[in-house]
């Protein structure tokens, strides 16, 4: 998923969990039930510190594509 790219700059991932929510997971294996992507973005927020992720940076976007490179 194109959304784990993202987190896993901040060390999280996210997963599927039933078909109707999903499993947000931190580098300490901490897990949050979120139900839509606005539960994904605050729970993010709320397990990261530092400036918030900003997936229409230039410069984010420029880290992402290296890695699929």
């Amino acid at each position: 998923m194109l959304i784990n790219q993202v987190l896993h700059t901040r060390g999280l991932a996210l997963r599927d969990w039933g078909g109707n929510s999903y499993l947000l997971e931190g580098s300490r294996g901490n897990l949050q039930n979120v139900y839509n992507l606005a539960g994904i973005w605050s729970a993010v927020d709320e397990h990261t510190s530092g400036p918030q992720i900003d997936p229409l940076d230039a410069d984010f976007l420029d880290q992402l594509e290296a890695r699929t490179a």
